[in-house]
């Protein structure tokens, strides 16, 4: 049977580290950092775990994005204030433009994407990726 998913999927992230290595590599960031830098951004401070869940990278990569991060001086980890188990990530004043921009940058992207895209369009193919998710999550557990 002939990959019909899975390499249009891989293709298309080659095509966005592309993309973010253009257009951001003067700031130090790669495909991973800007994704969680976006997420900073958009949704403030927040714990390990909520960007974990967000996307799925394994416990030991997003420790070592992380480390880059806050080596650069982009974010800082501090204790969970309801947890102290736990960190709360935040972007740092030095952080705070490089995310934006980040932002700004994926944005664009996706805002191109969509131009070309219906609605319907966009609902079944967040369907598919849902799918391919669930399918390799499960294949994980067996």
């Amino acid at each position: 049977m002939a990959l019909r998913l899975i390499a249009h999927l891989h293709k298309a992230t080659h095509q966005v580290g592309l993309y973010i290595h253009r257009e951001l590599s003067e700031l130090g960031v790669s495909q991973a950092d800007a994704h969680v830098l976006s997420h900073l951004s958009l949704h403030g401070p927040c714990s390990i775990a909520e960007v974990h869940h967000s996307f799925g990278h394994r416990r030991s990569t997003l420790t070592s994005i992380l480390n880059r991060l806050e080596d650069q001086g982009l974010i800082a980890r501090e204790v969970y204030p309801d947890d102290r188990r736990s960190y709360l990530l935040r972007l740092t004043r030095d952080g705070k433009p490089v995310a934006s921009n980040a932002r700004r940058t994926l944005e664009r992207l996706e805002a191109s994407a969509l131009s070309r895209l219906s609605e319907q369009q966009v609902a079944s193919f967040v369907a598919v990726i849902e799918a391919i998710q669930a399918a390799a999550e499960e294949e994980e557990r067996d």
